[in-house]
């Protein structure tokens, strides 16, 4: 099903969007742009979710297909002002699955994690953009500590993972707990980085 899902969605954005795309571009509606991703994004979901995925899988392959398509840039400059809502969409969940009794009784797990992350994170990015992509190590210092907390597609692949008893309830709160901490720590991190990079 994955593999008739993404040859579905190859055959899509290779023949069916780019003419979708350009006639909705020859209208010059910036509603009709906006409505057109929303609804590719979520039609791909909903026919992911029909094929036995999930909805997140169908939603990021919708994404993809779009981001192919000659028409990229102009998508994403009229979807950009919905970032902003959706970020703070996306944050309200997080704070809705963290469970205070739970973190507290954790907390040893938590610091762990979330300094297990940053380092790790940290540190792959660094050796990516100064050994593999030859950017200097200043540059991978600033990109590291930018990159350094848990990425928001963790979340889905958590709630999945908990959904199919791969990951106890204990556990799923200290990824929780971590993640929010990991979140809070990257402004001050960007902030080091920096001074961090000059030394």
């Amino acid at each position: 099903r994955a593999a008739a899902a993404l040859a579905a969605a190859y055959t899509v954005s290779r023949f069916l969007i780019p003419r979708l795309l350009a006639y909705v571009a020859r209208m010059r509606s910036r509603e009709v742009c906006t409505m057109t991703a929303f609804l590719v994004v979520s039609g791909s979901a909903v026919i992911a979710e029909a094929l036995g995925l999930t909805l997140s899988v169908g939603a990021f392959v919708g994404g993809l297909v779009l981001s192919a398509s000659p028409y990229a840039y102009q998508l994403f400059a009229e979807v950009i002002p919905l970032r902003g809502l959706l970020l703070g969409v996306f944050f309200i969940a997080v704070g809705m699955l963290f469970d205070p009794a739970v973190a507290q009784q954790s907390a040893g797990g938590i610091a762990a994690y979330a300094a297990a992350v940053i380092v790790l994170k940290a540190g792959l990015v660094i050796a990516i953009v100064a050994l593999v992509l030859r950017q200097g190590l200043r540059l991978g210092i600033l990109s590291g500590l930018a990159l350094a907390q848990t990425g928001e597609f963790s979340f889905v692949l958590a709630g999945e993972a908990a959904a199919t008893g791969l990951l106890e309830p204990a556990l799923q709160q200290v990824f929780v707990a971590g993640s929010i901490v990991t979140l809070i720590a990257t402004p001050f991190l960007v902030d080091l980085s920096p001074r961090i990079a000059a030394r």
